[in-house]
Parts: structure tokens; C-alpha cells; sequence
């Protein structure tokens, strides 16, 4: 990992025990980087589901305001290249957990 910070971060003894066991099952190398997959994983989720809300909120603001539905199909085309992008950008950050 490039740029990487160390950090420390407490979990129970269940939680370990648990990451090991999953971590050994799906041939993950240490719970460790089966952690950093988990935390990866959530904020692609949830920086998604952000950009989504957003988005919304945008094209419901310009349908309101009397933009044309060509325009707002244009902003609609253009998100969602731009979505898969970010995507794809984000995959390749994948290799950085292991």
C-alpha cells in the first residue's frame, strides 16, 4: 500500500476469532487484510449511496424548476458515466488491501 497510515482499532475477542475463522475460509492471507476489504467495501457503499441521494435531490431541483426533460435526461446520462467511472476507479484501489 502506497501512502498507507497505521492505525489501531479495538474488537473483541468474538470478533477476532470470528474475522480468523472467515478470513481462513475464503483463503484470505490474514483477518487483517479481511478487515481492510470490509472497511473498503462500506465506504464504496455508502460514498455510492451519498452520490445517489444526491443526485436525486439534483435532477428532482431541475425537473422542479421547469428544466427541460432533455436537459435533465443529458445530467442523467452524464451521472451515470460518471458513476461507473468512480466505479471502476475504485477497483483498481481494490489491490491495495492485500
Amino acid at each position: 500500500m502506497t501512502n498507507a497510515k497505521l492505525t489501531t482499532t479495538r474488537f473483541g475477542e468474538d470478533t477476532i476469532r470470528r474475522l480468523k475463522a472467515l478470513a481462513e475460509s475464503n483463503g484470505s492471507s490474514t483477518y487483517q487484510g479481511l478487515l481492510r476489504q470490509f472497511v473498503i467495501e462500506g465506504l464504496r457503499r455508502e460514498e455510492a449511496a451519498l452520490a445517489s441521494e444526491r443526485f436525486a435531490w439534483v435532477i428532482e431541483h431541475l425537473r422542479a424548476s421547469g428544466v427541460s426533460g432533455v436537459v435533465v435526461a443529458e445530467c442523467e446520462s452524464i451521472f451515470c458515466g460518471e458513476s461507473e467511472a468512480v466505479a471502476s476507479g475504485l477497483k483498481g484501489n481494490e489491490e491495495n488491501t492485500k
